[in-house]
């Protein structure tokens, strides 16, 4: 393994670099570096990411980039500009606090609605009232045509399932707590009643875990 050039003080774009974090697994060749964001967060990364450009931000560019892009279409500011943006950010952005429960676990955003609001709001319409949010009948399926609606609150609580703990789950509901997530939040972010995320959070269940 070559020496490790320390990257330490370094700007990349909006990076810069605080500490090492260890080395990139499983190839055990890429340094991988704590950073500090322009925008005050936190983002470990690679040291070749960083070199090549690949990653210049904690993720806000993008999402700058994209609402920079629509502005122009005279949307933003509404509620369906609103929705569309969040499920973007959702999706995309591990910094989100609810990446985990979205993005986190797979879910994604159709290419036509990633690149347009037009075509996200030709294909959901306009919002039917203030009561209505963006729904996926498939909880498990991506955002697209097809598997969205709009819906109310009840309508959405019918349509849900609720998640078996395990492992993993258990250990997510910890790491949100952990990152003060709410309890009634990390419930519907996971998909798992309140009462089992409150009983392993305060330790009365899955304790060896």
């Amino acid at each position: 393994m070559s020496a490790l050039i320390d990257l330490a003080g370094q700007r990349f774009t909006r990076l810069v670099v605080l500490d090492h974090a260890g080395i990139k697994q499983p190839r055990g060749r890429c340094a991988k570096w704590r950073c500090l964001c322009d925008c005050g967060k936190e983002k470990t990364v690679a040291s070749d990411h960083l070199k090549k450009g690949l990653i210049r931000s904690c993720g806000c560019i993008k999402v700058e980039l994209i609402v920079s892009t629509f502005t122009k279409h005279g949307l933003a500011g509404s509620p369906e500009y609103s929705a569309w943006l969040s499920l973007i950010n959702r999706c995309t952005n591990p910094n989100h606090k609810s990446f985990a429960g979205y993005g986190g676990r797979g879910i994604s955003v159709c290419d036509s609605w990633m690149n347009s609001v037009e075509a996200f709001l030709k294909d959901m319409g306009r919002r039917p009232s203030p009561q209505h949010s963006i729904d996926r009948k498939n909880n498990d399926g991506n955002y697209e045509p097809g598997n969205c609606r709009w819906a109310i609150q009840s309508e959405q609580n019918r349509n849900k399932r609720c998640t078996r703990l395990n492992v993993d789950i258990v250990r997510k509901i910890r790491a949100l707590a952990k990152d003060s997530h709410r309890l009634c939040e990390i419930a519907r972010m996971l998909n798992v009643p309140y009462t089992s995320v409150k009983n392993v959070v305060l330790g009365y269940i899955w304790k060896g875990v």
